[in-house]
């Protein structure tokens, strides 16, 4: 299948399932533990983009719960609750979020060589929490919050893949000219 990304939040939705999906084929445990932070990154930021844009609200990032509570209000919508359901899982991988991005000499080796389920939940859970915002201000669900595949190195170990190239100049052209056009194809 062709993906059509089409906007800042698919792109950086598309980065955490790449990554997600590098931890599932990494044989190395410190690779699998750098992917499984990156996914969790990046699909807090596809997040965090989504509430930022639904709630028109800026700087969500900094006490997120605190300024996501007053972007609410602004707009008179109803107060979520952050004790239960989704939006206690959101707060969850907030906190694992915050664990993973303001590392201190301390964290733990469990931390770095994070399990390849805190992706998946993270995942899961922020797919529900980009459904929960949009149906708070009234938007349809972003059809790229659907995605959930990627195929990672497709096969190659270690992001070793195979490449070629090939190219042909018409008589007269000269591969340093600035004017000269090139056509690239790219497969996989």
């Amino acid at each position: 299948m062709i993906k059509v990304i089409d906007s800042t939040q698919y792109h950086i939705w598309s980065d955490a399932l790449h990554a997600r999906q590098l931890a599932r084929q990494s044989e190395s445990s410190w690779d699998r533990g750098a992917y499984v932070r990156w996914a969790i990154q990046t699909s807090w930021t596809a997040f965090e983009n989504v509430c930022s844009d639904a709630l028109e609200a800026r700087g969500l990032g900094m006490r997120f719960k605190e300024r996501f509570d007053e972007a609410i209000t602004s707009k008179g919508l109803p107060p979520v609750n952050w004790g239960e359901g989704v939006w206690q899982k959101i707060l969850e991988v907030y906190g694992l979020r915050k664990d993973i991005v303001h590392v201190v000499p301390s964290m733990s080796r469990e931390k770095l060589m994070a399990p390849i389920s805190q992706a998946d939940q993270a995942i899961s859970v922020l797919r529900d929490g980009i459904r929960a915002v949009s149906d708070l201000v009234g938007l349809p669900h972003p059809s790229w919050a659907a995605d959930d595949a990627d195929p990672g190195w497709q096969g190659r170990r270690g992001g070793i893949g195979i490449s070629s190239e090939m190219y042909s100049i018409r008589a007269g052209a000269r591969e340093d000219d600035p004017e000269c056009i090139r056509i690239t194809y790219i497969l996989r």
